[in-house]
């Protein structure tokens, strides 16, 4: 009887210990993927405003520039 009181006490710790730590599993899972967002967005648009950039000083044509950045950003 004590024997299957010990086991039943360490399978409950063990069951709580699981799920703690699936729990710190996925929110450093989702903490990662947020990042991985934010920091692909923050990237994709320092390379427009690069793109932007280099294409006023290259063709002083504003209105095509932009209009070529709509388009591209569409596919």
């Amino acid at each position: 009887m004590h024997t299957t009181n010990i086991i039943t006490l360490l399978n409950a710790k063990t069951r709580k210990t699981d799920q703690a730590s699936n729990q710190l599993i996925y929110m450093e899972t989702f903490g990662m993927r947020l990042r991985k967002k934010i920091l692909k967005k923050v990237c994709n648009t320092l390379w427009m405003i690069h793109l932007l950039k280099t294409s006023l000083l290259t063709t002083r044509t504003p209105l095509t520039t932009l209009k070529s950045i709509i388009k591209s950003s569409n596919k």
